[in-house]
Parts: structure tokens; C-alpha cells; sequence
């Protein structure tokens, strides 16, 4: 193919034909010019150039520069959009072609480890880069599972993914980091080994619970906070003992902050919990946090959120360990009389409409609207990182 003197940069796009030429002839994209791109090329029209991406990036994969080039467009491109149908287009085409194992592996070699020509732009081109990598690893593994064997070395290129994945865990930038949780989260999800999540939890966990809860207690970014906690907290339940304390406090701290958000999220996360099916471990753990809490609010005397927990509690009666739980807590001395007197009722009753009316007199005396979460189910995980990731920390008052 030949450029036209009239189509040498990216500003100058009219049509997707225009788009390829300048792949084929490797010219990188600027930063500046994907604003008159979105507005030149329909979203059909960058899915075309996208998908265009990755059979050059699986043809020119011993090629090093020409990836080099390939991927800095594509980063930018993406960084630009934020759209994962985009996304998904790339990536649907690069398992379809050839040398695609040996194209995963420079994709995420120069996408973690090159340094690109927008240094203005650096910091959100490698933020998306890292989501980009963790969306990648995602595809591969939900890909091998349902066709076995067909995506080449699909275990090696996993395995390669999250060494490099691992060496960026140290960095401060939030959208980097909630990437990397769902990421760790999901694969090692169900897997005896999660070594790789205890890691990034142990160095970040604290802080990305913090940020995700404090937005979660924020009427303007509530409904996308509460997406992601209930898409990954389910992950962090399976986690090391370590993981487990760094939730307990997080919880602690916002249940005494913010009671009646926090008692709602606790119902909101335990009905989403219970009908999530293969998770049975996080259930119990589940359970153990909320006996925790509960000895917390028995030891302030706070009778609305021990109506709420135990409530919460009641809720897991299909699961074996809640009798377990009771008996445990039961047997507390430290437990003020009262709470265990509510706990006995709750071991002693029929079910959850007579638990609920022995419980009313905790009822809080406001009236209204029942309190609900905004929610955002709609938004995938690269939507929610962004928008999160942009998000300042605002401390629950």
C-alpha cells in the first residue's frame, strides 16, 4: 500500500481506508490527533482499525520496533476511547491469528517496559497499558477454559503476564492498582495458590479498600464503587489471614463512621454474596467478619447495626457454618447480655419473618423511602477502574 501525500499523519483521517494505510506504513499516533479521529471514525470504524492492530502486531511480532510503534498507537488509542467493545474487538482478532502466543508476549513486554513518545500523556498511557495487559491475561484464561487448547502456550503467556504484572505492583497510581486486584483476584480465584494475590493485597490492600469505601459513602460515585466491591470483594474473602485483617479494620472503621450506609451495604453485598454460586469459602469467611463486627458493635452498644448483622446473618440460612457462627458467639462472655439474648432469638427461630419481628424493636424510628444504592451494573471493569482511579480519596466524616 502507498500513502498518499495528503494522508502522512493520523490529523488527516477521513475513513477507515485512510486508518490502515497509516498502520501498514507504521505512523505512531499523537495524543492530540484522536480527538479528530473519534469524530472522523465511527466506533465500527476504530473496532476495523483495532482489529487491524493486532493481525500487524501477530505478523510483525519478531519485529521489535514495529511492535514498539503498533502498541504506542494502540495505547493511545484506547487511552483515548475507553471503550471496551474496542478493546474486545482488538483482542477477539489477535486470538484468531497466527503467532499470537508470540504476539501476547511483546505486548505486554513493551507495554509495561518501553518508555513512550508522549511524555505529557505518560501517566494515563501507562495506567491504561496496565489495564489493557490485566483484560488481555482475563481473555486468555476465560478463552482456554472454554476452548481448550486452542489459544497456543495459553498457561506460559499466563504465567510470563503475571511476573511483569507483578513488577509494576509497587506503583502509587489507583487506577494501576484496582487493575491489578481484579486481575489477581480473578485468576487466582478458586485456585489453592493465590500467592500472587496475598502479594498485592499485602502492599496495596488497605488503600484501595479505603478509596473504594469512601466512594462507596459518596452519592456521586456510590453506585460504580458498589459495582466493583460486588463484582471483587468475593475475591479478597479467599485471601491470606493478613487480607482478612486489612478488611475487618476497613469495615470497623466504616461501620462506626457511617452506621446506616454501612449496615445497608453489609445487606446489599450479603444478598449479592448468596446468590453467587462457587463461592461457598467466601460465605463463611463472610460470616466470620460479620460475627466480628458484631462483638465490635456489641462492645459500643449499638442496637440498630446488631439488628443489621444479625439480619445479614440470617440471610446465609442454606449455609451449614451460620449454626456454627452462633454457638460460637454464644459462648463469648464478653458479649453483652442483650446481644446474645438477640442471637438466641435468631438460633431459636422458625425463620426470617419471625427473626424479623423479634427484632423490631431495634427498628430505626426514621420513616420514608427505604435507603437503596445507586447502581451502575452496566459499566465494566475498565469503565469502573477509570472512573475510580480518577477519584480523590474522601475520607467517611
Amino acid at each position: 500500500m502507498e500513502i498518499g501525500s495528503e494522508h502522512k499523519y493520523w490529523k488527516d483521517v477521513k475513513t477507515v481506508e485512510d486508518a490502515l494505510l497509516l498502520v501498514e506504513a507504521g505512523v505512531i499516533i499523537k495524543w492530540k490527533e484522536m480527538r479528530t479521529l473519534k469524530r472522523s471514525l465511527s466506533e465500527e470504524d476504530q473496532g476495523t482499525v483495532l482489529r487491524h492492530f493486532a493481525k500487524r502486531l501477530c505478523e510483525r511480532s519478531n519485529d521489535r520496533l514495529a511492535c514498539e510503534i503498533i502498541v504506542e498507537s494502540l495505547l493511545i488509542w484506547i487511552a483515548n476511547a475507553i471503550n471496551e467493545p474496542l478493546i474486545a474487538a482488538f483482542l477477539d482478532q489477535l486470538f484468531e491469528e497466527e503467532n499470537h502466543d508470540l504476539a501476547c508476549r511483546a505486548l505486554v513486554e513493551i507495554a509495561l517496559t518501553s518508555e513512550v513518545a508522549e511524555n505529557s500523556h505518560d501517566e494515563e498511557i501507562y495506567s491504561m497499558a496496565v489495564a489493557l495487559i490485566c483484560e488481555l491475561g482475563i481473555a486468555i484464561r476465560e478463552y482456554d477454559n472454554r476452548y481448550p487448547k486452542q489459544f497456543t502456550n495459553a498457561k506460559e503467556v499466563l504465567d510470563h503476564m503475571t511476573t511483569y504484572l507483578l513488577s509494576v505492583s509497587n506503583n502509587n497510581n489507583t487506577c494501576i492498582r484496582l487493575s491489578l486486584l481484579h486481575y489477581f483476584g480473578y485468576i487466582c480465584s478458586h485456585k489453592p495458590d493465590k500467592t500472587s494475590f496475598n502479594r498485592i493485597m499485602n502492599r496495596f490492600g488497605h488503600t484501595v479498600l479505603d478509596h473504594l469505601f469512601s466512594h462507596l459513602f459518596n452519592k456521586k460515585s456510590e453506585a460504580i464503587s458498589l459495582q466493583f466491591l460486588l463484582e471483587n470483594l468475593p475475591f479478597t474473602l479467599e485471601a491470606d489471614s493478613n487480607c482478612q485483617r486489612i478488611l475487618h479494620e476497613t469495615f470497623k472503621y466504616y461501620m462506626l463512621k457511617k452506621p446506616e450506609r454501612f449496615a445497608l451495604f453489609i445487606q446489599t453485598f450479603t444478598d449479592h454474596l448468596i446468590q453467587v454460586e462457587n463461592h461457598d469459602h467466601s460465605k463463611k469467611v463472610m460470616m466470620q467478619h460479620i460475627g466480628a463486627l458484631f462483638k465490635v458493635v456489641s462492645e459500643v452498644n449499638h442496637k440498630t447495626l446488631a439488628r443489621e448483622l444479625l439480619i445479614a446473618i440470617q440471610k446465609f440460612e442454606s449455609c451449614q457454618f451460620k449454626d456454627e457462627l452462633i454457638e460460637h458467639i454464644l459462648g463469648d462472655r464478653t458479649i453483652r447480655p442483650m446481644f446474645r439474648d438477640l442471637l438466641s432469638q435468631l438460633k431459636d427461630s422458625g425463620g426470617s419473618n419471625q427473626f424479623a419481628e423479634s427484632v423490631a424493636q431495634f427498628r430505626s424510628p426514621k420513616r420514608g423511602r427505604k435507603p437503596s444504592f445507586s447502581r451502575a451494573n452496566n459499566i465494566g471493569t475498565m469503565g469502573q477502574v477509570t472512573f475510580l482511579g480518577g477519584l480523590e480519596i474522601a475520607k467517611a466524616s
